[in-house]
């Protein structure tokens, strides 16, 4: 994913410049994020203000409006977007002292060849368009599962699996997922 990676830091008392540079034929480099932290005995702030980096031969940037915060009964990291053009990912992630764990992804016309990017070169190769939510969640104990995705065009090694559909549900009585798979696929 990165290599020969270099790091620089510029830090001042309320926000930090970073750059992180790697090779040009790395498939991820030339990370650039500026950020904005607040810190006080309680809780630290951090805000990512502006970030772009390179992947896939494309240039992306990097946003948070909300900010990522640290204390000690809370972690929160709020809408971390990436985007180029019209495709755009953005996660978040909460844990707060009343047991509640949360955890949300969403996806716009967001390229599945990014998963390709973790494994070694010549491992497996993924293609499509992915739109929807994955969100996962925790209270008291109690777990939950739902997601609502759809792929188009979607190629795993050289298999077409056409307009892929996911949607799930879970499902308390029986402490299972539900879960919902359907695949349409136009062959000549």
């Amino acid at each position: 994913l990165m290599s020969n990676l270099n790091i620089n830091i510029n830090t001042a008392p309320t926000n930090s410049t970073i750059t992180l540079q790697s090779d040009d034929n790395a498939s991820l480099s030339n990370i650039n994020i500026i950020s904005t932290w607040v810190s006080s005995p309680q809780s630290n702030h951090f805000y990512i203000t502006q970030g772009q980096f390179e992947a896939l031969n494309q240039q992306w940037s990097i946003y948070s409006p909300e900010t990522i915060i640290q204390s000690t009964s809370l972690f929160h990291v709020g809408n971390i977007k990436i985007f180029n053009q019209d495709q755009w990912a953005t996660f978040s992630i909460h844990k707060d002292p009343d047991h509640e764990t949360s955890a949300k992804m969403q996806f716009n016309d967001f390229s599945l060849s990014w998963i390709s990017e973790f494994f070694p070169t010549g491992g497996l190769m993924f293609e499509g368009d992915i739109d929807g939510f994955v969100e996962m969640y925790q209270q008291d104990q109690t777990p939950n599962f739902t997601a609502n995705l759809t792929v188009d065009n979607c190629v795993i090694e050289d298999y077409l699996l056409g307009h892929l559909s996911l949607k799930s549900q879970w499902q308390q009585q029986s402490n299972m997922i539900l879960l919902d798979i359907s695949s349409l696929t136009q062959r000549e």
